[in-house]
């Protein structure tokens, strides 16, 4: 079904919708999903990207696979809710799970410890993306002040 199952709602139903960190989780939710069914999300539904759409706006989403950890479908459920506000941030997923990875015994877990140095590399990465986007911002404004000298110069 391509890129528009990963697509926060909120976007798909108002073309102005800002995307934002909590549409970041929405998609993280959805490739959840993903992992634990070893496929696309809607990947066996032959319907157009516009009735799939339809369907995400109206709360559709992929049903549970058998077998997966109650914890873990819970939160990317939770990632995955149609409203915004009531989705987890990226720290409270990060620590779920960690806490999911050390209850099964997954060795990868069991050093990490859910304090904010942890978190610190997903905020240098926050803080790279506000420094491209300041970036982009002040790139579009020195096209649009050459544009406008360039129009000067032909009048």
């Amino acid at each position: 079904m391509g890129m528009i199952a990963y697509i926060d709602p909120k976007r798909l139903e108002d073309y102005f919708y800002e995307y934002n960190d909590k549409s970041d989780i929405y998609s993280l939710g959805v490739l959840m999903w993903e992992i634990s069914s070893g496929r696309p999300p809607f990947a066996d539904r032959n319907i157009s990207d516009s009735l799939l759409k339809t369907d995400l706006i109206d709360g559709r989403r992929e049903e549970p696979v058998s077998d997966t950890p109650n914890e873990y479908l819970k939160l990317y459920k939770s990632c995955w809710d149609l409203e915004p506000n009531k989705r987890p941030s990226i720290r409270q997923v990060f620590n779920k799970l960690v806490e999911l990875g050390k209850a099964m015994n997954i060795q990868d877990f069991q050093d990490i410890n859910c304090d904010n140095d942890d978190m610190q590399g997903i905020q240098d990465v926050q803080d790279i993306q506000d420094d491209n986007d300041n970036d982009t911002d002040a790139q579009e404004a020195n096209v649009n002040v050459e544009a406008d000298d360039i129009n000067n110069d032909l009048d």
